[in-house]
């Protein structure tokens, strides 16, 4: 396998999520900026599981870059569900009202 995952029209699975953390990032919307900043941080971990991958790494490589990483990560994931709690309520409350109107079944 190498580093492209089957898609190497587009490029290196690596430069594909670079090109997906830049264009997020001059995004217009602060959600589609938030997954920017979280495929910024992942970036590097794609690129250590490709090179794993395509085998001019050892498994040892991609080990080391998510260690170092996932706290990072988990704390751009906790971001976005931060921006997304006030629409989670609006989400159940509007179940929750459809349900009790008897707009569908139970």
């Amino acid at each position: 396998m190498s580093r492209e995952f089957g898609s190497c029209r587009s490029g290196y699975f690596h430069n594909q999520i670079d090109i997906a953390a830049s264009d997020c990032l001059n995004g217009k919307d602060k959600l589609t900026q938030l997954w920017g900043e979280f495929f910024n941080e992942f970036k590097g971990i794609a690129y250590a599981i490709s090179s794993s991958e395509a085998c001019d790494s050892g498994v040892d490589f991609p080990i080391i870059e998510n260690l170092k990483k996932i706290d990072n990560l988990k704390e751009k994931l906790k971001q976005i569900e931060k921006y997304l709690d006030p629409y989670q309520r609006v989400f159940e409350n509007a179940v929750k009202e459809t349900i009790e109107k008897g707009l569908v079944e139970k």
